[in-house]
């Protein structure tokens, strides 16, 4: 693999606020997150049974979209050191790229990738995720070229799906938070797992996080520094 010779530099933040398990109804309530949501999806994530692909900073995910206007789609994405390995190539490939900073609270924003191919056939995930089809069926070849270079001596037939999670995602107006927000609504086995988040140009990430935590933290809704696919991983890994 060839040298960076600079790093890449992301412009764009997205700021996310886990909400800690027990508070879920406080911020529900808050935001009068009610049925129906304007997004309802499945999620599977794809991993050895040891999480060594998320170990390594890679995580292969699929959504089937069940109500809304957004596309099932699988994601190649990239977070952790190994970011430094990819390459200005890497920005510009066919599918649908993103470069940018993944931001947990007030913490320090990380770099973060993904590659993101929008499928048509919700069958041929549902196959892949009941095990009637093979995992590399969903992945196009550049996400395979991705997965072989990062995850060195794995390949997807060492990998099994993990899910479904069910998804529910609400599109805030300004309002109670004087910015717009995106809620998204998880069930990670019997724990409802919320997070509250919203993307801006880096430079004002330091100051909408603060904000945010500040609000929320009024609202007696306190911050778990873990991420939504760490928790529904170390679920299906249990």
């Amino acid at each position: 693999m060839s040298e960076q010779t600079q790093p890449l530099a992301f412009v764009k933040t997205e700021v996310k606020y886990l909400v800690l398990e027990g508070d879920e109804a406080i911020g529900r309530h808050l935001f009068e997150l009610d049925p129906p949501s304007d997004v309802e999806r499945s999620i599977w994530f794809f991993d050895t049974s040891a999480l060594d692909l998320f170990r390594q900073g890679v995580i292969l995910r699929a959504r089937v979209t069940r109500s809304g206007d957004k596309p099932s789609d699988v994601t190649f994405k990239l977070r952790g050191p190994q970011v430094a390995n990819l390459q200005e190539s890497d920005m510009h490939l066919s599918a649908d790229t993103k470069f940018e900073g993944d931001q947990a609270g007030t913490g320090t924003a990380r770099p973060s990738y993904s590659l993101t191919v929008a499928h048509n056939s919700d069958e041929a995930i549902l196959k892949v995720a009941g095990g009637a089809a093979l995992v590399r069926t969903l992945f196009s070849a550049e996400q395979q070229s991705l997965i072989t270079r990062f995850v060195p001596g794995a390949t997807l037939e060492d990998v099994s799906p993990c899910g479904p999670v069910p998804s529910q995602t609400w599109n805030l107006p300004k309002g109670k938070f004087p910015h717009e927000l995106t809620a998204e609504l998880w069930q990670v086995g019997s724990r409802p797992v919320l997070e509250f988040s919203d993307k801006m140009d880096a430079a004002k990430a330091a100051a909408f996080a603060a904000k945010l935590s500040a609000f929320l933290d009024e609202e007696h809704i306190r911050f778990d520094p873990s991420s939504k696919t760490e928790l529904a991983l170390q679920h299906f890994a249990n």
